[in-house]
């Protein structure tokens, strides 16, 4: 049998946990704590849990054979350990073969890697999990009254009633009065009028004005009139229910205010009992369990949970006052990502805080930040008189934000993409508008970042088109409705056919011929580009077989596949096309592949690391879209590549004849390619002009519709034959200028 001490430790636990989490109740088990003083609280996103520890050593992750299990994608597999030493438990960061964990591990928002661990003490796991650890004290008294009562289900208040009454019966004997001594609830026996008739005396401080001198005095006179009114009301509900009756109050003592619980019972009409406990600890312990369930661990503002709240206040109070207007942001920090993957976490927590801190002096006091979650934020802005307010407060965070920031020797610049939401009537809930300024987020990103946009009515129009347009590409997908064209290549100097160039058509029954403009980028952002990149691998590398199989057919016909970043970075690629050539028979110097500059310039040691894997194979490597990008011309010799292609925008700027940029461009990419040993196509060839201008500078070959359009298989077929003169392709003149 357990002490009341201990039973009234476990009624603490359970009230704190059951105000604290969603009302959730908790049944303890008594036995569980028998040998045990430390507890453990654990919340996760969704659940929260109880542990008790006897135990020297405890592992805890999201893999369920640890001793604590917490499911968050946050948590590492092995993310921390705890073990006891000289009765003291500390906690480690990661497993116990030495591997940290991912997010690290926070005591009290400090970063720790090994950590002695107190009583009240919050150890974070990452932004959703979290633990409260605290040691409970335990009195080990063995009394007969309590172990041998026939009533296992024995609440603290029975337990204290029966001990009054026991003490009343055998005159205060050793036994009982040592019981007594140890409890340090101040008990009070009273009549139904009020008038005391014992004190159990407590040796807390806080109930040191309460002691024998007061028997026969009223109850209602000892207390202030708020106490005096809820133990009045108390005695009427106990009277008609014939349960105890709680509550919480807080008394004066010292010059401060303590909480403390009052528990009111009934023996029989003429007998009460009221039960005072100080509750000021656990008061400290539940407040901070609900400051953290609504606070962010890192910088301290309100999370998730708590911005949704106060948002939803905002628009009910819209509905009710349409005067009332507001705004909501949503602050996404431009380029966080890899300032966390180059620097390291720390570095990215404390760049976080710092920008926590910049946000959140440029509000008033009116408006609420909070952080949704990793390099996200969000703000409302209430009370704004116009959107040009809205607007002049989201440009000074932008300006604040724009300050260099210097963590341990490294020079930050920040920025921020901003979404804005204004209040209106269509609003009736807070996901609604959260889902708009995260749109408008998109927008400012997509428009080039350190940029804020206002959410409209054609935003979300273009987000259900795109949405419409997704589902047709899965289907397409499916259907099998996308077709390879073949744009020729031509060599400039005899004139001949090299090879083609395939380009994706998408044909849809409801929409036609769909531009691929209006789908590549879609199916890049989705990472629909994967699948249909392997599927024009595939069908370009059967069509070129094909083309191998006829007879007389040049058996250096080539075939230039694109390659999309997605591709490109994917660790197969390399398997992946030795699978295509070896299935098809295909000689590799025959298949082409094309990277834009863009691509390859992100991480120019991968992409050469790339290279040299895919030229290994046989393949050859194109350059496309040269002089777009960005490209260092100190990394260029160093990437095996064995084509550059000049982008049709400086083909067609050989037309002005005021500037001639183009034509200076291209006569330099041809120097610097030959210079290198690389050879040269120029795409864009649409008049005779163009092609007199390449081949006065060498330029190996060119592609355009001055020779043709991209034709369909059939087509392109016919003119490997020979089926097909160029004089018959379109806007191809009969003889090309010598």
């Amino acid at each position: 049998m357990i002490t009341n001490r201990e039973k009234s430790t476990i009624d603490a636990i359970a009230t704190i946990l059951d105000r604290s989490f969603n009302n959730k109740a908790f049944d303890i088990d008594p036995a569980n704590i028998a040998s045990s003083v430390h507890v453990l609280v654990v919340k996760g996103r969704e659940t929260q849990e109880v542990y008790f520890l006897p135990n020297n050593r405890y592992t805890i992750g999201r893999n369920n054979d640890n001793d604590i299990q917490i499911l968050s994608k946050g948590v590492s597999r092995y993310h921390a350990t705890l073990y006891k030493r000289k009765g003291t438990f500390w906690i480690i960061d990661g497993s116990t073969n030495g591997t940290p964990s991912t997010n690290g591990l926070l005591i009290n928002q400090k970063a720790c890697k090994s950590s002695k661990i107190k009583s009240g003490d919050t150890i974070s796991f990452c932004s959703d999990s979290y633990a409260v650890f605290f040691e409970i004290e335990l009195v080990h008294k063995n009394l007969n009254s309590l172990v041998n009562s026939p009533d296992k289900a024995l609440s603290p208040n029975k337990a204290l009633n029966s001990a009054f009454v026991t003490a009343k019966n055998q005159n205060e004997s050793d036994g009982i009065e040592n019981f007594l001594s140890v409890i340090p609830e101040l008990i009070i026996k009273f009549d139904s009028s009020g008038v005391i008739k014992n004190i159990k005396e407590s040796k807390d401080n806080v109930f040191s004005a309460y002691g024998k001198s007061l028997i026969e005095a009223s109850i209602f006179s000892c207390f202030s009139p708020y106490i005096s009114k809820r133990i009045s009301l108390a005695m009427g509900a106990a009277r008609m229910t014939g349960n105890a009756q709680a509550f919480d109050c807080e008394i004066d003592a010292n010059n401060q205010k303590t909480s403390c619980e009052v528990e009111v019972s009934m023996e029989n009409k003429d007998v009460f009992f009221a039960v005072f406990r100080n509750i000021q600890s656990r008061k400290h312990i539940e407040n901070k369990l609900l400051h953290d369930a609504l606070h962010d661990n890192l910088t301290g503002l309100p999370n998730r949970s708590f911005f949704i709240k106060k948002a939803d206040l905002l628009i009910q109070k819209r509905r009710h006052n349409k005067k009332h207007a507001f705004a909501l942001l949503f602050v996404d920090i431009d380029k966080f990502k890899i300032i966390n993957d180059s620097l390291g976490h720390l570095i990215g927590d404390e760049f976080i805080v710092h920008i926590s801190k910049r946000l959140k002096k440029c509000l008033r006091p009116q408006d609420i930040i909070a952080r949704f979650g990793g390099d996200e934020f969000t703000i409302l802005i209430n009370d704004v008189s116009s959107t040009d307010e809205a607007i002049l407060i989201t440009r000074r965070l932008q300006t604040a934000l724009a300050k260099p920031i210097k963590l341990e020797g490294h020079e930050l610049m920040p920025s921020a993409s901003i979404g804005i939401v204004l209040s209106n009537e269509c609003y009736t809930n807070v996901n609604d508008m959260l889902r708009d300024a995260d749109l408008a987020m998109y927008q400012a990103k997509a428009g080039g970042r350190s940029r804020f946009e206002i959410f409209d009515q054609e935003m979300h129009q273009k987000v259900v088109n795109f949405i419409k347009l997704e589902s047709d590409l899965r289907q397409a997908l499916r259907r099998n409705e996308f077709k390879l064209f073949y744009q020729p290549i031509v060599c400039l100097k005899t004139q001949k056919l090299v090879g083609f160039e395939a380009l994706i058509r998408w044909f849809n029954p409801d929409r036609g011929l769909v531009n691929p403009t209006e789908f590549i980028s879609q199916a890049e952002e989705t990472g629909l580009i994967v699948p249909l990149g392997e599927w024009a691998l595939k069908e370009g590398c059967r069509q070129l077989d094909n083309w191998h199989q006829i007879a007389g057919v040049d058996p250096d016909l080539t075939l230039n596949i694109n390659l999309s970043s997605k591709q490109f970075s994917s660790a197969n690629l390399t398997q992946h096309i030795a699978d295509l050539l070896e299935v098809f028979s295909i000689n590799p110097k025959n298949l082409k592949l094309e990277i834009t500059e863009s691509i390859i310039m992100e991480n120019s040691q991968f992409s050469i690391d790339v290279f040299h894997r895919l030229r290994k194979l046989g393949v050859q490597i194109c350059i496309d879209d040269f002089g777009t990008g960005y490209s260092s011309l100190s990394y260029l010799h160093r990437f095996p590549i064995d084509a550059l292609k000049i982008d049709r925008s400086f083909v067609s700027a050989m037309d002005d004849a005021a500037q001639n940029t183009g034509f200076a461009i291209a006569q330099s990419v041809v120097g610097l390619a030959h210079n290198l040993g690389v050879k040269v196509v120029a795409e864009g060839i649409e008049n005779a002009r163009h092609l007199v201008w390449l081949r006065s500078f060498q330029c190996d070959y060119g592609q355009g519709y001055f020779f043709a359009k991209p034709l369909n298989a059939e087509k392109a077929t016919a003119l490997v034959k020979g089926e097909m003169e160029w004089s018959y392709i379109q806007n191809a003149p009969s003889r090309l200028p010598s």
